[in-house]
């Protein structure tokens, strides 16, 4: 037995227990099993935790490593990783570096079909040597190639100091092109371009009082405007405009691609007009 005594502090009494040992050893082995008891559940518990995490785990990176090696190969899609824990982060920055990737892939795409639709337009402007068709194929070619609305070529005279409208191409919802015939090098923004020999992007021409033609483009919400000289050297062949729809931009390629073709343009008009002055002349001689 165990025994136990306790004094009483208001008299002179002693308490005695006693319980014998095998009730103690009883109470301490149901506690024992208890406690083991429960230490066996939060084990088996945290190894399902820690087993769901693994498997988590191994998914995530599965996914990652399967993205990377698309990646490597030159396939750019999306990993659908849930959650928020760091994998998850992770997962979320490579979707944006692959997305990064795609939009520069598409833009160089986008940069090879215009190089590659240039050059073919280069060849055919450089074939056509009649100056009627040439220029209505400069405009052709120029707004299929940049996708704007109005496309003008203005035809300069040197000795007259004005632009001649030679040639336009406009998309079928717009049924007529409202703009002077000729313009001089005092007028208009063209004739800024022809007098400056500059390039010029306006983007709300009911906003600059050189604009010609202000009421028609309103009519037809082309409240854009850019333009480029035409020139080999210092010799100027004439003046491109483009009319853009509102909110329509030129990006830092467009712009580019513009005073390229005006570059290419401006030989093929060079070329056509000497063809025609020594086919002028052989006429006179043979006549």
């Amino acid at each position: 037995y165990l025994l136990g005594a306790a004094p009483l502090a208001r008299v002179s009494w002693v308490v005695v227990a006693s319980i014998s040992n095998d009730t103690v050893a009883a109470r301490a082995a149901s506690r024992l099993r208890s406690n083991l008891l429960g230490l066996a559940m939060a084990s088996a518990l945290g190894v399902l935790v820690a087993w769901l995490i693994g498997r988590r785990m191994r998914a995530t990176l599965a996914t990652l490593i399967a993205g990377a090696r698309a990646l490597r190969s030159g396939r750019t899609t999306s990993l659908a990783v849930s959650g928020g824990d760091e994998l998850a982060e992770l997962a979320g920055e490579f979707n944006l570096a692959m997305l990064g990737r795609r939009q520069i892939e598409e833009e160089l795409e986008v940069r090879e079909r215009r190089i590659q639709a240039l050059a073919g337009v280069n060849l055919s402007l450089s074939q056509e040597l009649d100056l009627g068709r040439l220029f209505q194929q400069i405009t052709d070619a120029l707004a299929r190639l940049t996708r704007t609305p109005v496309v003008v070529l203005w035809e300069a005279s040197m000795s007259e100091r004005r632009l001649i409208r030679r040639a336009w191409t406009a998309d079928a919802s717009i049924n007529s092109v409202e703009l002077p015939t000729s313009l001089g090098f005092d007028e208009g923004v063209a004739g800024w371009m022809a007098t400056h020999r500059q390039p010029i992007v306006i983007e709300d021409v009911t906003a600059d009082p050189r604009v010609r033609g202000g009421a028609w483009a309103k009519r037809h919400d082309l409240l854009g405007l850019a333009g480029v000289p035409i020139e080999t050297g210092d010799e100027l062949a004439g003046v491109l405009t483009l009319n853009l729809k509102r909110g329509q931009k030129l990006s830092a390629d467009d712009r580019a691609l513009l005073g390229s073709f005006a570059s290419q343009a401006a030989v093929a008009v060079r070329n056509a007009r000497l063809f025609a002055e020594a086919q002028a002349r052989r006429e006179v001689a043979e006549a």
